[in-house]
């Protein structure tokens, strides 16, 4: 009786849920982003405690005393908030001042582009009325860009916004951290406890699909951290050997977009370049041969082999998980769909191993 109330229940679940997708997927959309909306700060909490479990549990190692291990807290968020706040000034002015750079050097852009226009014209047999060809295409360009700005404005905005949202849920989800940081122990115990009382035949399972998740999550971490913190460290060494201006900042730079999944290393390299631009364009031009060179040489022998390994996900499930978590979560999604999706593929794949072993001793037995 108990299984057909809750196949009966799922069942009910189910269509009232593809109701609302037909008659109101507005009101299903923002169902599910109020629910995304509640749960991402805990989330944050948890990979931030996760990032910082190593440390406080090695400093508790040595200060094994209550206040020792206050002091160990203490020292973790400090030095967080000190990196993250060293990171925020040696940022900050130096975009400023590339922005500033950028806006004073247009005139002097725009002169030079039209020295380049006049020096073709005197060396080219050009037709007669070129010059009115030339002004009605110059006026037809501005145009069109100012309706394509026009139109990207507000894209730009809401993608804004979206990020903001983001850190705010980030700094939401630090005191989260605090809690799982300290009484995560005890949480799991609680958690396990429960499973064994309330569900005692899939007790078992559930605690190993739990375990997979933590595994997948901690290597997904610390192997997206290492791989960021190399392809920094890579672009700023070889902008500074080659002359180039502003290493540490583009190399910062690079490191930080490059968290975010596929689209994080092209960004890093479209930032750097916009940022020399302002300085000297070749220098900006020669930057992005390099850069390219460098996220090729990342993407193809150190990302697999740190992260890769580690998620163990085909490049086609890669794909469409960012997909998929762009769609369903926006830039939060986007930083999650390959822990979610490794985690996903890993409990698939030792499900149907399981499932063949008991097949196979099935047909041994018959």
């Amino acid at each position: 009786m108990k299984e057909k109330q809750r196949w009966a229940l799922c069942g009910g679940i189910a269509v009232f849920l593809a109701v609302c997708a037909v008659w109101r997927p507005q009101l299903l959309a923002l169902l599910w982003r109020s629910v995304l909306d509640v749960a991402m700060p805990p989330v944050w909490g948890g990979l931030l405690a996760m990032m910082l479990a190593p440390p406080y549990r090695r400093l508790c190692a040595l200060w094994d005393t209550k206040a020792g291990r206050s002091c160990a807290l203490a020292v973790c968020y400090t030095v967080l908030l000190a990196a993250f706040c060293g990171t925020a000034l040696l940022l900050g002015p130096q975009l400023a001042r590339s922005i500033l750079a950028l806006g004073e050097n247009s005139a002097a852009y725009a002169e030079n582009l039209r020295g380049i226009l006049d020096t073709l014209e005197s060396h080219l047999p050009l037709p007669q009325g070129w010059e009115t060809v030339k002004q009605d295409a110059l006026r037809q360009l501005f145009t069109r860009t100012a309706a394509a700005l026009e139109k990207l404005f507000p894209h730009l905005m809401n993608a804004t916004a979206e990020m903001l949202k983001t850190l705010l849920q980030m700094a939401l989800g630090l005191f989260f951290s605090i809690y799982l940081l300290t009484d995560g122990p005890a949480l799991a115990a609680q958690l396990k406890t429960a499973l064994q009382v309330w569900l005692p035949r899939r007790a078992d399972s559930l605690l190993q699909f739990l375990e997979l998740c933590c595994r997948m999550l901690y290597g997904w971490l610390y192997g997206q951290l290492l791989d960021s913190l190399i392809l920094g460290a890579a672009c700023a060494a070889g902008m500074a050997l080659l002359g180039f201006d502003f290493p540490v900042l583009i190399g910062l730079l690079a490191g930080i977009l490059n968290l975010i999944p596929m689209l994080g290393g092209p960004l890093g390299g479209l930032l750097g370049f916009f940022l020399l631009l302002a300085i000297h364009p070749l220098q900006a031009a020669w930057f992005m041969v390099y850069y390219l060179v460098l996220e090729q040489l990342e993407s193809r022998f150190l990302y697999p082999h740190i992260v890769g390994s580690r998620l163990g996900l085909p490049p086609l499930l890669v794909l469409f998980a960012i997909l998929c978590g762009s769609e369903l979560g926006g830039f939060a999604g986007i930083l999650l769909a390959l822990p979610a999706a490794a985690v996903l593929y890993a409990a698939a794949r030792s499900a149907t191993r399981s499932r063949k072993r008991s097949c196979s001793q099935i047909k041994k037995t018959e």
